[in-house]
């Protein structure tokens, strides 16, 4: 009976401590999100930023589509800057590629397809890179009201809503869609 005893506060405490390591693996993870959301707003608001955004990327060891996806956009905001036209198309296809990554694991992920969108919806039409618009466009129309199933906060929602009707990309429709997103 001691030994029964014994062995069934061990296993509390084991489950005890997985279930601690797991939350605060998790905390850990949105609060890197998090992080990394403060430094991609303002990367895009302030050129002076953008190497730090790229920099703390790249530090980044974490294996998720939503960390590749702005991964994606740091290589992007590189390219922008970059004075060699070489090095442009370098990062540029860098970023290509990392985003077809991200995007291959969660293509139903608004957050991901809206970074793509806004970095093909900026890149030069005769470079070939800004192919996906429309199908990036049509899942952020079709998936915008599971907005919190898929974990974006209010905060990534608004730069989706504007952006995209900002654009001129979308139909009146489209745009009373993306209104809509955060009444429902």
């Amino acid at each position: 009976m001691y030994s029964r005893l014994i062995l069934s506060k061990c296993y509390f405490f084991i489950f005890l401590l997985l279930f601690l390591c797991k939350n605060s693996n998790v905390l850990a993870q949105e609060n890197t999100f998090k992080t990394i959301r403060d430094l991609f707003n303002e990367a895009v608001k302030d050129q002076d930023n953008r190497d730090e955004f790229y920099s703390y990327l790249e530090d980044i060891t974490l294996q998720n589509p939503t960390v590749t996806a702005y991964k994606a956009s740091a290589k992007a905001l590189k390219a922008q800057d970059a004075w060699n036209p070489i090095n442009k198309l370098s990062f540029l296809k860098e970023a290509g590629t990392l985003f077809e990554t991200a995007i291959v694991k969660e293509p139903n992920n608004i957050e991901l397809r809206f970074l793509r969108f806004s970095v093909q919806f900026n890149t030069p039409r005769w470079l070939g890179m800004s192919d996906e618009l429309n199908e990036d466009k049509n899942v952020i129309i079709a998936y915008i009201n599971d907005y919190k199933k898929l974990n974006i906060d209010d905060g990534v929602l608004n730069w989706i809503q504007t952006f995209m009707i900002e654009s001129g990309y979308c139909t009146e429709s489209e745009i009373e869609t993306i209104q809509a997103a955060k009444t429902n």
